[in-house]
């Protein structure tokens, strides 16, 4: 048996390291010297690699449990009282380098950063991303002319108009949420050879309203892409979904609630 034991602790040591991602992190952020950049799973409880910026510059050469999506975590040190931070998706591919440029915290916080990568889910990450900023750029004029003239109707007292416009904005604000969701059903139709595609199924808020449209999508992906656990989690989802509509069963619910009435065991 002794003959057996170090082939065997070789196997599962290659089987456990061969789906790991070495991959390397560099930079250049102007104007945060002192932030602390990480990189963190999706949960952002676990940090697999940090540093500190300095000069404007850093570097993170990491390897991670396995190939997949993590984020580039900034958090700032605390200036007067005041300190921000912001992560950046990021996916994880063996072997791959990431350059990572913003000119300033801004760029982050409004997600106008730029990650060049060998990596093509990443690309296809910065691909949506910059789609989705380009429609957000599109209603920020009309957002801020509405956010002005009610801001003067506020001030001279006439809250009707007032109210009028405020409401604008928050009438807006959806149609720009509507947008981004038809955007990023279009660019899922698009994209099936990727694992970003099952992973912003996962992040989606309408599988209830576009079943059939993400059924079909996960039953057409590229043979690679449904084995992963992208995938499974996906279709897991979306199986839920089919247990919800109106009147359904669901756990019980005990307590009384604001009327002092008992909850009732189903969906309203």
């Amino acid at each position: 048996m002794k003959y057996y034991i170090p082939f065997l602790l070789i196997c599962l040591l290659f089987t456990s390291c061969k789906h790991r991602a070495r991959i390397t992190v560099s930079g250049y952020l102007d104007s945060a010297d002192g932030t602390i950049i990480r990189i963190t799973n999706i949960a952002n409880n676990m940090v697999f690699d940090s540093v500190k910026l300095n000069n404007n510059h850093f570097v993170l050469k990491t390897k991670l449990p396995n190939s997949g999506f993590y984020y580039l975590d900034f958090e700032s040190p605390v200036i007067n009282r005041q300190a921000w931070s912001h992560s950046c998706l990021l996916y994880a591919e063996d072997n791959a380098k990431y350059v990572f440029s913003a000119s300033g915290p801004n760029d982050i916080l409004y997600n106008q950063y730029k990650i060049a990568s060998s990596s093509t889910d990443q690309k296809k990450i910065d691909e949506l991303r910059m789609l989705e900023q380009a429609l957000k750029y599109k209603f920020r004029q009309k957002k801020n002319k509405l956010k002005i003239n009610s801001q003067n109707f506020l001030n001279k007292s006439q809250i009707n108009l007032y109210k009028i416009y405020s409401d604008s904005l928050i009438i807006t604000d959806s149609l720009i949420i509507a947008e981004d969701m038809r955007l990023r059903r279009s660019f899922i139709a698009a994209n099936k050879a990727t694992f970003y595609t099952p992973y912003l199924i996962n992040q989606a808020a309408d599988l209830f309203e576009n079943y059939d449209f993400y059924k079909n999508v996960l039953g057409n992906l590229n043979e690679k892409i449904k084995e992963s656990s992208y995938t499974k989690e996906a279709e897991e989802r979306l199986k839920a979904v089919t247990k919800l509509y109106k009147g359904a069963k669901v756990p019980e619910i005990a307590g009384q609630d604001i009327k002092r009435q008992e909850y009732q065991n189903r969906l309203q």
